[in-house]
């Protein structure tokens, strides 16, 4: 017997969409209602859902698992390449401080002993952060069908409940009234996502603004007063591994092994783009055009050009890594929430990347602008 079923009206999705504006955009909760009411039409026909052999969707999957093994190889390849990178770095490291003795033992121990002090700093700064953040849990987002999406589920709540647990333990940053609260209502799932949706929007967010921002102003210095590519391409891979990792373990777990991939790659880019502008010297060409155009009047102010070479360098590879931060924290953001609604995830990608470009050129003036400042007192002094 067939049952009236009720129509998505204007204004339920009106009042649902203001209510996740903050977690995931109109466009995409109304999809959501609109599949939810199919469903319920194929129910009422009498039709189970799980009988239906829905060939899409299984080559949808099949799709996806194929185009996540792609991102996962293309990362270690990277991966790979970085590591060789670094490696060449401390071997010019360790010929750099060699040369300056005319012993040839006394220069391979000094040499050794300086380029072990950076290794030594690569596993504390580096090393270890990524293996702290691997070790905080994943939610697991793909769901194939009702069966499969409570386990999951359930799943997805013991996690949540480790993600607490970090908070809890770890986040120095995190009041100790939310702290409170998440170890009142860490047994009830609904309460204990509405408290961690809370202080992520109200704390921890601007932790996360001031890491992102505090590394792109590493990047920025870092690259503005080295003079080798290299090292260029060396410390920007650092300085955005360390970023990543340092953005998971504040929120208490990292993104899916997919995303992360995509992340390295996108480290990767930032790194050849750095080995690039400083090879090419694409920061003189800027400037001399600039200055063309001003008739002289970069050149004629004694400094300022200089400084304002090595700022756009290093602007350059600060606002890369603006975005590697915001994308890192919009996959973590969407993916806590995806796992909050229990829906299956749709294909966000160009829309994260797309407001993080928009909100890095948004943040990369102050930042240059400090620097500059900064620049201007050394060079007064």
């Amino acid at each position: 017997m067939k049952k009236n079923l009720p129509s998505v009206s204007d204004e339920v999705i009106e009042k649902e969409s203001e209510r996740n504006s903050n977690s995931l955009s109109t466009k995409r909760f109304i999809k959501k209602l609109e599949r939810e009411e199919e469903r319920r039409k194929f129910l009422a026909r009498g039709k189970k859902t799980d009988c239906v052999v829905d060939t899409s969707s299984k080559e949808e999957r099949i799709l996806k698992k194929a185009n996540s093994k792609f991102w996962k190889v293309l990362a270690f390849s990277c991966s790979i390449l970085m590591s060789v990178l670094i490696i060449a770095c401390l071997i010019d490291i360790f010929n750099f401080v060699r040369g300056f003795f005319s012993d040839i033992t006394t220069g391979n121990i000094v040499g050794g002993c300086v380029t072990g002090f950076f290794v030594l700093l690569l596993i504390i700064f580096v090393i270890r952060p990524i293996v702290v953040a691997l070790s905080t849990p994943v939610f697991t987002l793909d769901i194939v069908d009702d069966e499969n999406k409570k386990k999951i589920s359930r799943k997805n709540f013991k996690k949540l409940q480790k993600v607490a647990k970090n908070i809890i333990l770890t986040n120095d940053n995190v009041s100790q009234d939310s702290k409170n609260k998440i170890s009142t209502f860490i047994g009830n799932r609904k309460e204990l996502n509405n408290v961690l949706k809370n202080i992520y929007e109200n704390e921890i967010s601007k932790d996360i603004q001031k890491t992102i921002n505090s590394a792109s102003t590493k990047a920025l210095i870092t690259t503005a007063i080295s003079q080798n590519a290299k090292f260029d391409a060396a410390s920007v891979i650092i300085i955005n591994i360390k970023m990543i990792m340092q953005i998971c373990v504040k929120c208490g777990y990292h993104p899916t092994y997919a995303r992360l991939s995509k992340l390295i790659v996108k480290v990767f880019r930032n790194a050849l783009i750095a080995y690039a502008v400083q090879s090419l010297n694409l920061e003189d060409i800027i400037i001399n055009g600039i200055d063309k155009l001003a008739k002289g009047a970069l050149s004629a102010i004694p400094g300022v050009s200089e400084i304002s070479k090595s700022l756009t360098q290093g602007a350059s590879n600060a606002l890369l890594t603006l975005r590697v931060g915001i994308i890192t924290r919009k996959y973590l953001y969407e993916e806590y929430n995806i796992q909050a609604m229990i829906e299956n995830p749709e294909d966000i990608e160009a829309e994260i990347v797309e407001e993080a470009v928009l909100e890095a050129n948004n943040n990369i003036d102050s930042i240059v602008l400090e620097c500059k400042n900064g620049m201007k007192r050394k060079v007064k002094a």
